[in-house]
């Protein structure tokens, strides 16, 4: 291969990850919400179609199927969700759906055609351009805290964004006002408490994590990736900017889940399963817990809280709650995270959608518990797949497509560099 070819394939492995990032985000992402000019729909799909195209280009040169599939639990939950998507289209003919649908079957075309080196190189350029964009949202923090006339001058409403984009939807509910630096940087202001976050390039700080945690944790663990330290840096910085009750209660779950791993002689992946779900038991139905739990928690949380809980939901789901979902108009008006799902794509979708992060939370305690494997990649593999997995549950997406991307990417590094593979599940 001549240095000009080298040149072509690294802008087209360049281009390649960068679609995946924007189609990814869409739509919490209200900085990549402005490439889709026109009609969101049609510019949607004109990415996914140029993602195809690009695939084409950076194929395996052998590309072939297996005469004997593994038939196991990840290809049936896979199967289950694109016939529950196919299924919620004919019954509500909503576009959401068909976006899910659209960008499930890019990625699996995007998985077939493109393997090993050249997906690893593809994973580690979507790192860095995760990592980019991060720095640039810091810079632009950096002038808030400088130059605090930036937080009212730029503020949303003010700056000529198309009306449609996800950050005005979310500055006009009232609980907090946004701020948007050149368009990039993302600052959440709370008029109650005056308490100032950097959500990235997110409209919800949740969203940083769910979407940025995997690229943070591999490249903790891929040391053959260019710039991994600056990766590594850009991408702590934004995570350890934002401000989420979420995100830390997930955090310090992953950190009890270590430490007791790190006791494994006493505990055991099954042990530890059983624990969990006894503890998110008594969570969810010992009452006198609740005020104890609720007092930790910000006056926000605890709305939210309470509906996930309490009678609301339950009324909601009681008039429209379905087995292949609902139109949105049919929504309750004021939803969270999974509810969004459960409402969106019924009593079916959501059960894969459940049964989807059941599947890579117990594959990240795999990783953890396989002590044939370096200690470096055992913590990392269990982060990216521990955090995302359960970040998921705070964004309103039946598709774990973090996961899935960074699932593949592990398979593909521990082949081409690791003797201790044990992740397919």
């Amino acid at each position: 291969m001549t240095l000009g070819d080298r040149h072509i394939r690294l802008f087209m492995t360049a281009v390649l990850a960068s679609l995946i990032l924007i189609l990814l985000t869409y739509p919490a992402s209200p900085f990549l919400f402005q490439l889709f000019i026109g009609n969101r729909h049609f510019s949607y799909a004109v990415m996914a179609a140029a993602l195809v195209i690009v695939a084409f280009c950076l194929k395996n040169n052998r590309l072939y199927v297996k005469y004997k599939l593994p038939i196991n639990s990840f290809y049936f939950i896979n199967i289950g969700i694109i016939f529950s998507i196919i299924l919620t289209i004919f019954k509500t003919g909503s576009v959401s759906p068909v976006r899910d649908l659209i960008i499930i079957t890019v990625i699996l075309v995007f998985l077939f055609l493109v393997r090993g080196r050249a997906y690893l190189s593809v994973i580690r350029c979507y790192c860095m351009v995760c990592a980019v964009i991060c720095a640039c949202c810091t810079f632009t923090y950096m002038l808030y805290v400088m130059f605090p006339s930036l937080q009212t001058d730029w503020i949303v409403t003010s700056i000529g964004l198309s009306a449609d984009n996800p950050i005005l939807s979310r500055h006009e509910m009232g609980d907090f006002e946004y701020s948007l630096l050149f368009h990039i940087g993302s600052l959440l202001m709370s008029p109650e408490v005056g308490l100032t976050i950097i959500p990235a390039f997110f409209t919800e700080p949740s969203y940083v994590f769910a979407y940025l945690s995997a690229p943070l944790f591999f490249a903790a663990m891929d040391r053959g990736m260019t710039g991994r330290y600056f990766i590594f840096l850009s991408l702590l910085i934004s995570l350890a900017l934002v401000v989420s009750t979420y995100t830390i209660i997930v955090l310090l779950l992953s950190l009890t889940v270590i430490l007791l791993a790190s006791i494994s002689r006493f505990v055991s992946i099954k042990n530890l399963t059983c624990s969990t779900v006894v503890l998110v038991l008594l969570l969810v139905f010992y009452a006198p817990f609740f005020p104890w739990v609720l007092s930790l928690l910000p006056l926000d949380k605890v709305g939210q809280f309470d509906y996930y809980f309490g009678a609301r939901l339950t009324e909601s789901l009681a008039g429209g709650l379905s087995l292949f979902g609902s139109t949105l108009d049919e929504f309750h008006p004021r939803s969270w995270g999974v509810t969004i799902v459960l409402f969106r794509y019924g009593i079916f979708g959501f059960s894969l959608f459940l049964a989807s992060v059941v599947f890579y939370l117990l594959l990240s305690l795999r990783l953890l518990f396989n002590t044939a494997m370096p200690r470096r990649e055992r913590i990392s593999g269990f982060l990216m797949m521990f955090v995302t997995a359960l970040m998921a549950l705070k964004t309103p997406n039946l598709l774990l497509l973090t996961n899935l991307l960074f699932y593949v990417g592990l398979i593909n590094y521990f082949e081409l560099f690791s003797d201790h593979l044990c992740v397919e599940c």
